[in-house]
């Protein structure tokens, strides 16, 4: 630990009476001074009553004298130029021919937010409404009438002096626990961040597992409908099944690839209203790619909406540690010889937290709760080992299947939502996690899905993207609905053809990671060509940054990769008939 710095003891005395400094020197300075020099100076020229002080006091001042005002305010910044300031001033308030000791004080104050100050005076210029008045209500003023006597101003510098290095080692002590509350939370939002890539390390099989069934129902649907085209057997029926598994099996690609951005995207906390619901269904859809097949999961929620004000992505994510935490405790967590598999179960109950809940939940407040519930039939846990969960780098897994951060990441993210946990567990019986959040009024969201395969328009749209498939297929989409489309497959043609053509295209579909030339400098050099450019913007990234960059410079709607017929109609229907 440093050493604890000296105190600031630099006072500046100003008064354009010389006797006066030596007065304050015998006080201030008494091993300088004799018994003699003082009463020879207290009875011919002082406005001091100075008593005898003893020479043992050693007070350690360092003091600096200035006659007019002037000369006290240019001395005083001299010190805080070199950082050096002074912690009390004594002023004087008639120092002709200059500026009075109100005027020098104004000034000094102007430059010097700390310095504490006592004005002196064997007259009345000021009234305490005048300083009121030039000063306002303020702490750092103090009065003293001349004369007065040597204990008077040996009290007042000891104590201003001191309160001057309390107010600076207060302020010095906030900004470091605002820097330590700044390095705390960045190394909580590390914390998270590394959590989430370990929950993408531990769901990465179960991904890889089910994006190849997917991909298997692609190619499987996709050849049939080959072969029975080929084979001129226009059986409109399998057609239409094979279509509907194609249809299907990406919407499940999009789910997952979209739950995975969502994990590993770092973002602010942005806390909404939030349905538990619909994340529970989320989190029990993931789990049915990713959990081992002999864990059986369970939804015994029996609520249709369940709103809270959190923010959704770190809601699934603790749901989602949990519940790996809950499949392992079924599976890995066993011994060779026992049987692994079980039950996972997931419930929701709204709580009314009265003052005996209170009571017997000390974290929580009166008011309204969602309580979710996800219990298991796994290892279970002793009440030594309860005790230790949420501390960081805490696991009960062993082979490097866990690093602990995960119950840690629950537990802050959940009191960050104003919430608790209550953990219920018995060895070789299994667990339960009871999360509470406070619940908020059922919001009503209008969901009405507009009629877009009936919107028919007509004009020119330019379509950018350097992958020729999706290409082919927005050109088909926009074509289906009225819309002449020219295609081009990377930036450079693209702002070539708006060049020509700008005044026939009502507006631009452009991917954002092009080769040549980005979406962003595409959008910019198309802008220079017609400020009012009407672009969507796409990509298969989720809205990060980078993409609200150039949503920023005036781009008119963004829509993320794979998106469906509706999901375009819908923005271009708006786009048209909104401008935005």
């Amino acid at each position: 630990m440093s050493e604890k710095a000296k105190d600031n003891k630099r006072i500046l005395i100003v008064d354009d009476n010389i006797s006066i400094h030596n007065d304050f020197r015998r006080i201030l300075f008494p091993e300088k001074s004799t018994l003699i020099e003082n009463k020879a100076d207290n009875l011919f020229d002082s406005f001091m009553d100075v008593e005898t002080i003893p020479l043992t006091s050693g007070y350690d001042y360092e003091v600096d004298f200035a006659d007019q005002g002037e000369s006290a305010f240019k001395i005083l910044k001299e010190k805080l130029n070199n950082k050096k300031p002074y912690a009390l001033i004594f002023i004087d308030v008639r120092m002709p021919p200059g500026w009075d000791g109100i005027k020098t004080l104004y000034k000094i104050f102007e430059i010097d937010p700390d310095i504490q100050a006592v004005i002196c005076s064997a007259y009345s210029d000021y009234s305490f409404f005048d300083l009121k008045e030039k000063f306002g209500l303020t702490d750092r003023i103090l009065f003293l009438k001349k004369p007065f006597d040597s204990h008077e101003v040996l009290q007042l510098a000891a104590s201003l002096t001191r309160k001057w290095n309390l107010a600076k080692e207060n302020k010095t002590n906030l900004i470091r626990l605002e820097e330590e509350l700044i390095y705390r939370s960045n190394i909580e939002n590390q914390l998270v961040q590394a959590q989430k890539m370990e929950s993408i390390g531990q769901i990465a099989g179960g991904l890889a597992h089910d994006f190849n069934n997917i991909l298997s129902g692609i190619l499987g649907a996709s050849t049939m409908n080959d072969i029975k085209l080929k084979d001129k057997v226009l059986d409109v029926e399998n057609l239409s099944k094979y279509n509907r598994i194609i249809i299907q099996s990406t919407e499940r690609a999009t789910i997952l690839t979209n739950q995975l951005f969502a994990l590993s995207r770092k973002h602010d906390f942005f806390p909404k209203p939030m349905d538990l619901c619909k994340s529970i269904l989320n989190i029990i859809e993931m789990g049915n790619n990713i959990f081992d097949k002999r864990v059986e999961v369970k939804n015994e929620n029996k609520h249709s909406k369940c709103f809270v004000d959190a923010d959704v992505n770190q809601i699934e994510q603790i749901l989602l540690n949990i519940s790996i935490n809950a499949s392992h405790s079924m599976t890995i967590m066993r011994k060779p010889s026992e049987n692994h598999g079980g039950v996972l179960s997931y419930s929701l109950e709204k709580i009314e937290a009265d003052e005996f809940f209170v009571r017997n939940h000390h974290e929580a407040k009166e008011g309204k709760y969602w309580k979710i519930s996800i219990s298991d039939t796994g290892v279970g846990m002793s009440t030594k080992l309860m005790t230790k969960i949420f501390d960081p780098f805490f696991t009960t897994k062993k082979d490097s299947n866990g690093t602990g951060l995960g119950l840690s990441m629950v537990y802050s993210i959940i009191k960050r939502h104003n919430g608790f946990i209550d953990v219920y567990s018995e060895e070789n019986i299994g667990s339960n996690f009871n999360l509470y959040l406070p619940a908020i009024e059922d919001t009503i969201i209008e969901n009405k899905e507009i009629e877009n395969d009936l919107f028919h328009s007509s004009g020119t749209v330019l379509s950018i993207d350097d992958d020729e498939v999706v290409l082919k297929l927005s050109k088909s989409i926009l074509e289906h609905h009225g819309f002449t489309v020219l295609t081009a497959l990377n930036g450079k043609e693209a702002v070539d053809i708006y060049a020509k053509k700008h005044s026939e295209i009502a507006f631009v579909l452009m991917d954002m990671v092009m080769p040549i030339m980005s979406g962003e400098q595409t959008y910019t050099k198309m802008k220079k060509i017609n400020p009012d450019i009407k672009v969507v913007l796409t990509s298969g990234f989720s809205q990060n940054d980078r993409i609200n960059k150039i949503l920023n410079l005036g781009v008119s709607a963004f829509i993320q990769k794979p998106y469906t017929i509706n999901e375009l109609i819908k923005v271009v229907k708006k786009l048209l008939t909104t401008g935005v």
